[in-house]
């Protein structure tokens, strides 16, 4: 059988508190099998979408067609506006097409603007006929 063992600090003054649930229902709280620490509030901030993130206007650096990475650590919100007349447009994350754009009309311009969340490691490409006005890359 495992041991348990709560032990306190010596110099610590914070209270550490274990409470029953208010039902009479059983709760089984089951822990990693590995060295280390559960994650605090603190470390799944750093690891939430928006948390600690600037939007950052990549527009210069991206182009219709090619294969981009998610090297971040961490998810990011893209956000692409187009010019389209008469154009269309499909923005893929790992090959599935997540967002569309089109214009029917070529005889006029319409900005078109869809956002996209790409997990961390995935790939994306924005591939469109238009013009890209904007994208901006929460990061």
């Amino acid at each position: 059988m495992s041991k348990v063992a709560i032990k306190g600090a010596d110099t610590g003054t914070g209270v550490f508190t274990i409470e029953s649930p208010a039902t009479n229902t059983d709760r089984t709280l089951t822990l990693p099998d590995e060295a280390g620490a559960l994650a605090t509030e603190a470390y799944v901030g750093t690891q939430a979408l928006g948390v600690g993130q600037t939007w950052t206007d990549v527009s210069g650096s991206r182009s219709s067609g090619v294969t981009y990475t998610n090297t971040t650590g961490r998810p990011i919100l893209v956000l692409v506006t187009l010019t389209l007349v008469g154009q269309s447009g499909t923005f893929k994350v790992d090959g599935a097409t997540i967002q569309s754009y089109l214009n029917n009309d070529g005889s006029w311009a319409v900005r078109n603007q869809g956002s996209v969340i790409v997990p961390n490691g995935s790939t994306y490409v924005l591939t469109t006929t238009g013009a890209i006005a904007e994208w901006l890359e929460l990061r």
